[in-house]
């Protein structure tokens, strides 16, 4: 007997939630650069520090955005998870070819730093609750 499965709450559809998690991953980008160069300006950071900042902005972006993802489509979180961060890394590509000139270098440590992210975020447990909490087993 065939049944429907009803899911809990509201979702979007995976194209809608692919869109905000894209929009929060650009926004977290741009404020995050933002942030970076007036530090940099103000010389409370080191130019050598710029290196690590944009791949900490990297991974807090794509991490939020593969966040934001999944919990809007509120399914497939493995799947959601790394689609997020592959929709990210393409509009990091548009946005090099677009301001750059195409002057692609390291986008292969762009693309790892984004896929470790997105991973972390999918395996985070999703109940309410304590997930480490130790359940007693019913005896029968």
């Amino acid at each position: 007997m065939a049944s429907k499965f009803k899911r809990n709450g509201r979702a979007l559809s995976i194209p809608a939630g692919l869109g905000i998690g894209l929009l929060i991953s650009l926004v977290l980008t741009f404020a995050g650069a933002a942030a970076l160069s007036h530090l940099i300006g103000t010389e409370k950071v080191g130019e050598g520090a710029m290196g690590y900042g944009i791949m900490i902005i990297l991974a807090i972006a794509s991490a939020m955005g593969a966040w934001g993802a999944t919990s809007f489509i509120k399914k497939m979180y493995l799947q959601i998870s790394l689609m997020a961060g592959g929709c990210y890394y393409l509009a990091l590509l548009a946005i090099t070819a677009l301001f750059f000139g195409g002057q692609y270098q390291g986008m292969g440590v762009t693309a790892i730093i984004v896929v470790i992210s997105c991973l972390v975020v999918a395996f985070i447990p999703r109940k309410n609750g304590n997930p480490f909490k130790m359940r007693k087993k019913a005896y029968r």
